[in-house]
């Protein structure tokens, strides 16, 4: 690294000015740190001038590329893959969750308050079926208000996500796109459960996934999914509801999960 101040001031000035002419400049942080966004996360980047490649370090709390001599150099060319080897994402994540939204069986949460912002102590919390998510506060070391972090998940495991980096945490710069986070992160998962199911029944000329049963006078039914823990169910009305764990247990196989709407109907006719 460099050993002086002014060195420092001016290989900082150098990789701002590289990550500007990359296209990838996102701000300062509130502690001067150099920040670069892929079009869809913020990551903090440093410079080692002793180290000769570019090395990544994603932890689960923090997202920091370190930039060694010669990717600076390349950086300053304007090649952007010195920082994302996969170039910029072109789409977002954070999308509204109206845009993500499966057409069956989504199961919306609602927030625990309305505040539009909160207290350095206050948590604000939603759950959808057997999911829950949290919001607090990122603080300075003033007390000051820097942005929001956002964690949530099932009742086994949970995540931290966001898309900027304040003060060397992962999290939302507002409360607004804190919530829009969540959102998306929820929606986002029923896009991928239901593309489990996708994986093991097929789809009718609606678009609704269907599989001939024959089962206690039923041919065929409907099947949606549901990211609650255990929530088989058959509607009486041509319907099955498959839970998260059900359809992984059945590891791909048809047969398997034809198995088990057999038995659901049994049960449930």
């Amino acid at each position: 690294m460099a050993t002086t101040d002014d060195e420092q001031s001016l290989v900082k000035e150098r990789l701002i000015s590289a990550l500007e002419k990359a296209g990838v400049f996102s701000r300062i942080d509130e502690y001067g740190g150099v920040l670069a966004f892929d079009g869809k996360h913020e990551y903090e980047v440093t410079v080692d001038l002793n180290r000769l490649l570019s090395k990544r370090v994603d932890g689960h709390q923090s997202r920091r590329i370190v930039v060694g001599k010669s990717s600076l150099a390349r950086l300053e060319n304007g090649d952007v893959a010195e920082l994302f080897p996969g170039g910029i994402v072109q789409s977002s994540e954070n999308r509204l969750i109206e845009d993500t939204r499966p057409a069956l069986n989504y199961s919306q949460f609602v927030w625990d308050g309305d505040a539009e912002s909160l207290e350095e102590d206050d948590v604000l919390k939603a759950q959808g079926d057997d999911w829950t998510y949290e919001i607090s506060p990122i603080c300075g070391d003033g007390g000051e208000l820097l942005g929001y972090r956002v964690s949530g998940g099932d009742i086994d495991s949970g995540d931290a996500f966001g898309s900027s980096m304040i003060g060397g945490e992962i999290g939302e710069l507002t409360l607004a796109k804190a919530k829009t986070a969540a959102e998306a992160h929820y929606a986002a998962r029923y896009l991928e459960v239901e593309a489990l199911l996708e994986g093991l029944v097929g789809r009718d000329d609606q678009g609704k996934l269907v599989c001939q049963v024959d089962e206690q006078g039923v041919e065929r039914v409907e099947v949606v999914a549901t990211l609650r823990d255990e929530a088989d169910y058959y509607d009486g009305r041509g319907r099955v509801t498959v839970c998260l764990r059900t359809i992984l247990s059945c590891g791909g196989d048809p047969g398997l999960l034809l198995d088990e709407l057999r038995r659901v109907i049994r049960h449930g006719a």
